[in-house]
């Protein structure tokens, strides 16, 4: 039995239950949609790194830090209220270590089924550290620390019924025990007593399993990126009532925690894995790749299975103190990977061999067997390095009053070569509005690429004249007023605070 070979189906597990495209995270960007012509602290690192010599915007204030920011999306064309309240609670349960009941697991089980089918993709972003110093004359130079993760999966319906529905009843005939030396070929049931589990040295299936065959239409994709940004940016000339020049540059250090690329057209597959030792679980599975969870890697700081870099250029300009345009070049370069190669058998398997069953936990011990035991071969282990997901971006906005700011904002694909790059342009439209001294609303439109028409909104509390901030958005209100909204996203910062 290879340790590895459950790789892809375990995988395939562990997508369609996280949460998870930018370099930094800005939870009032999420809740108007654009960023380009707003974001002015650390929120511009990976977006426009100009803006820092903006200033902050809040009088008598250098310093600009913030504490845990966080953002979630996932998009499904069968996504629904019901589906998606099935598999949080299921989330939930699973981060707590919660025993679920066997109807609480069916119901999961269909929900994810059906999320399987229709294609998912995922995002989560979670920043630890965010800093920033802006002066006049020094400009502004910013940091943060954001762990990125992203998947796209979809499975086809034979597929999911193996991983998620437990149909494995359906598919074993019968087993070879051996006790003392002497072996002997019985019919499966649930009822098998432990020392009979125990001594089972091979399953055989009623039907021969073919994995390229099984797998056909399937994908997985994903990637789990720690980055250090680090940004800076100032004036370069102008006059302050007629037309300011700003330039901007960043960079960032990216060590990648696991990277998995499946994909199977029915006669071939292939699967590209870098994952830390501690995600191979028993039998070699890939129990849990979870950011929700870092035991799943080995703890906060596992160790990196990829390195790489990334650039960011900017320049912006402000007109007459209300227009502000930018444009921007984000995240050129690459990630390098030690990465395990494998390839889907062409030949069909009739039996699964196997050193006995764990009579506590026989169900899943199968599931894992008939999931990934012998049915793709390891090809290479070899040195692969992956480009970013650049992208190009132009935009600005106008603020013809103090109370309110409009936006829009164009991202196109700078490179195509990673599994995560943009596929079309996306457009976004935004508006600001502060009705109160202490209260910013934002919303607006968001487009294009992979996205349906998403219509943002965000709550903003603004206390002190700005010193300190705290808020939630989400990138499409639709999700709270139409239950068959094909997304689920949230944003939100805690205790930004300048000074």
């Amino acid at each position: 039995m290879t340790k590895s070979s459950r790789i892809i189906f375990s995988a395939f597990f562990c997508a369609s239950i996280s949460f998870s495209f930018s370099q930094s995270i800005s939870y009032t960007a999420q809740g108007r949609g654009t960023a380009l012509g707003f974001e002015t602290d650390y929120h511009c690192l990976g977006i426009n790194p100009s803006a820092l010599g903006w200033g902050n915007g809040v009088e008598d204030t250098k310093f600009t830090t913030g504490a845990m920011v966080f953002y979630g999306y996932m998009q499904s064309d069968s996504l629904s209220k019901e589906n998606f309240s099935n598999l949080f609670s299921q989330l939930r349960g699973q981060i707590g270590n919660q025993t679920v009941t066997r109807e609480e697991a069916q119901q999961y089980g269909a929900a994810v089924k059906r999320l399987a089918n229709a294609g998912t993709r995922a995002e989560l972003d979670m920043s630890y550290i965010n800093f920033s110093f802006q002066t006049e004359k020094f400009g502004g130079l910013a940091f943060n620390v954001i762990d990125n993760y992203r998947v796209d999966t979809r499975i086809n319906t034979d597929n999911a019924n193996v991983i998620f529905q437990g149909n494995w009843n359906d598919l074993l005939d019968s087993v070879s025990i051996a006790f003392d030396g002497d072996s002997s070929k019985i019919e499966y049931r649930n009822d098998l007593g432990a020392d009979t589990l125990q001594s089972i040295y091979a399953l055989h299936l009623q039907n021969p399993l073919d994995f390229n065959k099984a797998t056909e239409g399937s994908r997985f994709k994903m990637a789990w990126n720690r980055v250090y940004n680090l940004g800076y940016g100032r004036k370069l000339f102008g006059k302050d009532s007629l037309f300011i020049l700003y330039g901007g540059v960043g960079a960032r250090f990216i060590q990648s925690i696991a990277q998995i690329d499946f994909e199977s057209d029915g006669e071939s597959s292939y699967l590209h894995t870098s994952l830390p030792e501690k995600a191979q679980g028993r039998n070699g599975s890939v129990a849990h790749v979870s950011p929700l969870s870092f035991s799943s890697v080995g703890g906060f700081f596992p160790d990196p299975v990829g390195y790489g870099y990334g650039l960011d250029f900017s320049a912006s300009a402000i007109l007459f103190k209300k227009f502000r345009v930018a444009a921007a070049v984000n995240n050129i370069g690459s990630v390098t990977y030690k990465q395990k190669v494998y390839a889907g058998k062409s030949s069909s398997t009739e039996t699964l061999f196997v050193d006995g069953l764990d009579p506590n936990n026989f169900e899943n011990d199968i599931r894992e067997l008939i999931n990934g035991t012998q049915l793709v071969e390891f090809v290479e282990e070899r040195e692969f390095t992956i480009p970013n997901a650049a992208v190009v971006r132009i935009g600005g906005s106008f603020t013809p009053i103090k109370q309110a700011s409009f936006g829009l904002e164009f991202i196109a694909p700078y490179s195509k070569k990673n599994a995560f790059a943009l596929e079309k342009p996306i457009f976004a439209a935004g508006i600001e509005l502060k009705p109160l001294r202490w209260l910013t609303l934002t919303s607006g439109y968001f487009g294009g690429g992979v996205y349906d028409g998403q219509i943002p909104l965000g709550v903003n509390f603004v206390l002190r004249g700005g010193k300190y901030e705290i808020g939630i958005s989400s990138r499409d209100m639709l999700q709270f007023v139409d239950g068959g909204a094909d997304n689920v996203s949230t944003a939100f910062g805690v205790a930004r605070v300048r000074f």
